[in-house]
């Protein structure tokens, strides 16, 4: 699957959703929902990002859970150190 795709996807649902007067994240989330068993896995890099806030984190941690499940993996790359801290307290507890 490639990133068009992904955003094609995207597009559609936050168009479905306007037609049906909701809020365009609903239409990003079913869109999400309905290509993300195809979608064999991620790659996020965190170098930009040194102090991301801990629910970007916790997403992370959840999606990453969610993709194991599925046969699927997350991968981020370069997370620096406070980032990576932050992802090993949440996996832990996602995991335990």
């Amino acid at each position: 699957m490639t990133l068009a795709f992904a955003l094609a996807a995207a597009g559609i649902g936050a168009l479905a959703a306007a037609l049906l007067r909701q809020s365009l994240v609903l239409g990003y989330i079913v869109a999400g929902m309905a290509i993300g068993p195809n979608t064999p896995g991620f790659v996020i890099d965190l170098e930009a990002c040194e102090g991301m806030d801990s629910t970007f984190m916790g997403f992370l941690a959840g999606l990453n859970a969610r993709m194991r499940r599925r046969g699927g993996w997350v991968h981020i790359a370069r997370p620096g150190p406070r980032n990576l801290r932050s992802l090993e307290r949440i996996l832990d507890k996602i995991e335990s």
